[in-house]
């Protein structure tokens, strides 16, 4: 790769840093509202994860087909970055619109038990899915960007998943621990505004520095390792392997929300912890994988991911009984104090990482193991 493509691939990594950044920053937020939406924080949780993750699956496959076929992906990318800046910009207002229409369906209707908690989680899906749905084809879109070949693809997937999911983390953390304390929520909601804004910004000058005279990130150097060659019965096979490893993974976190619920509380404070530990092993294990150049054994590296996730969550079982009893002895070793909640704050972490970060680590190997594929 030349100095001036280096140059381009580093400054859309940075790009995409910030977009992880502005993203759990919306999440976050939006898990706040739905809170109040709702009624329940476990209930935002599953509402949140439900359409954040069923909008980025739309957005990838509709949006993202779409930006494999356009001729400027970096500025389709734009685009992207830019509809959701606006959206967020105007969110408050969507969503008291969302909410009034709410009740007069509510209203009119009168229901009661699961149909009154459906029509919650249909509208309260409705508040968010139009800003997923443009998340979730910013990887696709850069991911044409910055690839010409199938063996740039297997490179160059796990940097920008990566990355994206280290600014995931810095977004959770100063969401919750900084901005929405002393701004309040709308005042952060439009700090992500503003980062998701920059980034289209950024992402529209560099298409016509670079998209417009027909350039683009020039292709990488070609190693002396041949790339691995896969039957069409593997390709099958890791599209469902891919499949089952995501509702595994949607599937555990809620059930480590709820269950870690029982020694940390089932507050929006306690999620976020939850939350960010998780990405944290996400971005771990698409960093190994970018690290990990070889161009053999992807799909035994894939099968080793699942089976060491598959012993850790087995392990873990045997203790999550005792986690609420060992959190409360240890808890109350603290005096109540400023200083001690910073410890309590500590102790909730290491809780979390104890009990998520190896799984997610290697639940983080799997999408960039795949895209080797």
């Amino acid at each position: 790769m030349n100095f001036r493509a280096r140059g381009v691939f580093t400054l859309i990594l940075g790009s995409f840093f910030v977009s992880g950044i502005a993203g759990l920053v919306y999440q976050v937020v939006w898990t706040r509202y739905l809170a109040l939406f709702l009624g329940h924080t476990s209930y935002a949780v599953i509402a949140v994860l439900a359409a954040f993750m069923g909008g980025l699956a739309l957005g990838n496959a509709w949006l993202g087909a779409k930006a494999d076929r356009v001729t400027r992906p970096l500025l389709f990318y734009a685009g992207l970055e830019l509809g959701i800046s606006a959206f967020a910009a105007i969110f408050p207002a969507y969503y008291d619109l969302v909410h009034q229409a709410f009740l007069a369906v509510v209203r009119g209707l009168q229901p009661t038990g699961i149909l009154r908690l459906s029509l919650q989680f249909i509208f309260a899906g409705l508040t968010i899915l139009v800003p997923t749905v443009l998340m979730g084809a910013t990887l696709p879109a850069l991911t044409r960007f910055v690839t010409r070949s199938l063996a740039e693809l297997r490179g160059k997937v796990a940097a920008l998943y990566a990355i994206n999911s280290s600014g995931a983390v810095l977004g959770v953390v100063l969401a919750e621990w900084w901005w929405i304390p002393s701004l309040g929520l709308h005042l952060t909601l439009f700090i992500g505004a503003a980062l998701s804004f920059a980034v289209g910004l950024v992402a529209l000058i560099l298409s016509r520095r670079v998209e417009a005279l027909g350039d683009g990130v020039a292709p990488a150097t070609v190693t002396s390792e041949p790339a691995e060659q896969f039957t069409p019965r593997q390709l099958r096979l890791a599209v469902v392997a891919i499949g089952v490893s995501g509702f595994v993974a949607m599937l555990y976190e809620v059930a480590w929300t709820r269950l870690l619920a029982l020694a940390l509380g089932s507050s929006t404070h306690a999620y976020s912890l939850m939350l960010a530990t998780f990405i944290s092993g996400i971005a771990v294990g698409g960093w190994l994988v970018y690290r990990w150049k070889r161009q053999a054994h992807t799909l035994a590296a894939f099968a080793v991911a699942e089976l060491v996730l598959a012993f850790t969550l087995f392990v873990s079982l045997w203790f999550y009984d005792l986690l609420p009893w060992w959190f409360v002895k240890l808890a109350a070793l603290l005096a109540r104090s400023d200083p001690a909640y910073f410890l309590y704050e500590w102790l909730q972490a290491a809780v979390c990482f104890g009990v998520m970060f190896v799984p997610a680590v290697c639940l983080g190997t799997t999408l960039p193991l795949v895209s080797r594929v």
